[in-house]
């Protein structure tokens, strides 16, 4: 099982906006991540949301991804609410991108709740 906090910012450049994330799971794994995310609206209430990120991994007792730093590439496809809130399906593959000769990877796919701070 994996938890995930993850803050996205205003657009800074055309319609990217920065985010800052951290996961843990319950094999002890740990990841702390920034990136980048663009929101693509189909109507008023479909967003579809690409993501790149990279950041820094601890397995614990979990798999090992074979270098400490990780990139995540990831979608989500979610319902957007009249008071801005999400629910989504999200899903990201992490690995060290050929980095290390260690490079098993590992996809995820999540149910996720977006909860606007503005």
């Amino acid at each position: 099982m994996e938890a995930r906090v993850e803050w996205r910012g205003s657009k800074l450049f055309w319609h990217f906006h920065p985010l800052i994330g951290a996961m843990g799971n319950g094999d002890g794994s740990l990841y702390g991540y920034v990136g980048t995310a663009i929101d693509m609206f189909f109507g008023k209430r479909i967003v579809v949301t690409p993501s790149f990120a990279v950041g820094a991994y601890t397995d614990g007792k979990g798999k090992d991804l074979g270098h400490v730093i990780e990139f995540r590439s990831g979608i989500e496809l979610a319902w957007r609410f009249d008071n801005r809130m999400r629910l989504g399906l999200s899903f990201y593959h992490l690995s060290n991108a050929g980095i290390s000769d260690n490079n098993p990877g590992t996809e995820v796919l999540s149910l996720g709740l977006s909860i606007p701070l503005d």
